[in-house]
């Protein structure tokens, strides 16, 4: 007889995303991008309302907190194409802008 394979030992684990972690970690390094990247977090804990905002995500399953996390890196990423793009004014339209300001 054939030897029959063992396919439970070939599955390979999906690779799970710690969420609060990347949350913690925004909150503390990214100054920034505090407000804006962790407010979709906000606004999801915020929808059920008792419940803090790790306690929210740990409530969630795998398949929505990958989701939630891509989310958080496309938001992270367009944010930072954004603030390399802004113009910064020169020193006379500065002048200028203070100059009608007094009046």
């Amino acid at each position: 007889m054939a030897k029959k394979h063992n396919s439970k030992r070939t599955k390979k684990k999906t690779k799970r995303v710690n969420l609060n972690k990347l949350a913690k970690e925004s909150i503390e390094n990214d100054k920034k991008l505090k407000n804006k990247v962790n407010q979709t977090m906000i606004d999801y804990a915020k929808s059920k309302e008792n419940m803090d905002l790790t306690r929210r995500i740990t409530k969630l399953n795998l398949k929505q907190k990958k989701k939630l996390a891509d989310k958080i890196k496309k938001k992270k990423k367009n944010l930072k194409k954004k603030s390399k793009s802004k113009k910064v004014k020169s020193g006379a339209a500065i002048d200028a802008t203070r100059f009608v300001g007094d009046l």
